[in-house]
């Protein structure tokens, strides 16, 4: 994917810069939103309208999209349609912050968290979502 965790509170220039033109641009009360279609995932990033960086990326992909996030300082790969819940109460233990229904949030630092959304039929279905704030 182009949209990399890397782009978190980096200026949008430099991720319009990398990835080309948004495909949508919309402005809402929670801040900016530039969707970019991603090697068939679509990612959302919220863009602090002052700042002009991004603040958070919600990103939506099917199989075989990975993303590369740095948890307690080691690199894990999510496998978007075969990481399920399971895998990550069992891989991301000692990061977790909050636990719902259908999803789990991990505390990567002081700053940000990463939420991962799974199928809400079944608590072992693959992840669709993750979202990095």
């Amino acid at each position: 994917m182009c949209v990399t965790a890397d782009a978190l509170a980096a200026p949008v220039a430099a991720l319009v810069r990398r990835c080309g033109a948004p495909a949508h641009v919309i402005s809402r009360n929670d801040g900016n939103h530039f969707t970019f279609s991603d090697d068939g995932a679509a990612v959302d990033a919220l863009v602090d309208p002052d700042a002009a960086v991004v603040r958070a990326l919600d990103i939506y992909a099917d199989s075989p999209a990975t993303i590369d996030i740095a948890i307690d300082g080691v690199t894990h790969t999510f496998a978007f349609g075969s990481y399920d819940m399971v895998h990550a109460d069992a891989d991301l233990t000692g990061a977790a912050d909050y636990s719902f229904s259908n999803g789990r949030a991990y505390r990567l630092d002081t700053t940000h968290e990463l939420v991962l959304t799974f199928n809400p039929r079944r608590s072992t279905s693959p992840a669709s979502r993750s979202a990095i704030a």
